[in-house]
Parts: C-alpha cells; structure tokens; sequence
C-alpha cells in the first residue's frame, strides 16, 4: 500500500512539474521566414533573434501599421521583430511605404508564429484578435507591450529597459 501511494504521488509530481514547465511563457521565433526591408535606410538585422530583451509584433493584418508607435520605441534601440501573416508581400510592402512605416519585417503568409506558438490561446487573448505585441526577454515572454495605448507603451518601454 506505502509503494502505491509512494508511486502515485511520484506520478503526480512529475505530471504537475511537466504542466508547469509546458505552461512557461517561450516562445519561438522562426528564423527561417523571409525577411524584408521596406526601405533601404533600415535593414532586418538576423541577430535580432538573438538578442536578450526585444519586441515582437504579429499581425494577421495591416491596420496596426497605419498607427504611430515605433517613434516610442526607437530611443531604446531595442530589437524589433514584426511579423505579418498577409499572403501578398507587395501589398506589405505598399501599406507600409504608404503608412511611412519604414521597419522590416517577417514574412509569415501562413500563421506559423502565430500557430506554432499558440500565441492567442496562451495569452488568453479572443481567437479574432489580429495583433500581438510582447516584450520578450531571451525566448520568454515577460509581458504585453500596449503599442496602440502610446502612454502605456512609454511606460513600458522604460521598464522594460531599464530592468
């Protein structure tokens, strides 16, 4: 009877320490997506993957792009990964020129970041939501950036950069 329990409780052990590591905020980058430049001046620099703290955006749409929010971000110098899941790269490309939104970008036509990261479900978002924004620090996700709240966003970037 001591064994079984012994044994059940070993099994409960390990079921909860595999949920808990299984719910850690990682996440993963895709570095294999194409990249582009939208402009010649701002170049996708591939150590952006790399780097200990960034930001990272995924869009399923181009509306987020019209809106002012990397001004924000740009004193900080932080690493920006973008990635729209658009099919049309040119139609990227043209709403951005348009928009003045001179950044680089991850093409990602397919949803991969967003499905291979389960992205919406984790951060309990509704699955209609078309953008994500995060600070990431390695590969862990520690907190939503609020790019379209720009007072918010101010106060997080200086958290985030100085921490």
């Amino acid at each position: 009877m001591k064994s079984s329990f012994t044994s059940l409780l070993i099994s409960v052990t390990l079921l909860l320490t595999a949920s808990c590591i299984n719910n850690q905020q990682t996440i993963e980058f895709y570095p294999d997506l194409t990249t582009y430049n939208v402009v010649d001046t701002v170049q996708f620099d591939p150590s952006w993957f790399d780097a200990d703290k960034k930001l990272i955006v995924a869009s399923k749409s181009l509306f987020m792009f019209s809106l002012p929010f990397m001004d924000i971000i740009e004193p900080y110098d932080l690493p920006v990964l973008i990635y729209i899941s658009v099919e049309d790269k040119d139609e990227i490309i043209a709403h951005l020129q348009k928009h003045d939104f001179k950044y680089p970008f991850i093409h990602d036509p397919k949803g991969e970041f967003f499905k291979g990261n389960n992205i919406l479900q984790r951060m309990k978002m509704d699955p209609e939501n078309t953008v994500v924004s995060l600070f990431v620090n390695g590969n862990e996700i520690t907190d939503q950036a609020q790019i379209g709240m720009r007072h918010l966003l101010k106060e997080q970037m200086e958290e985030f950069a100085n921490n």
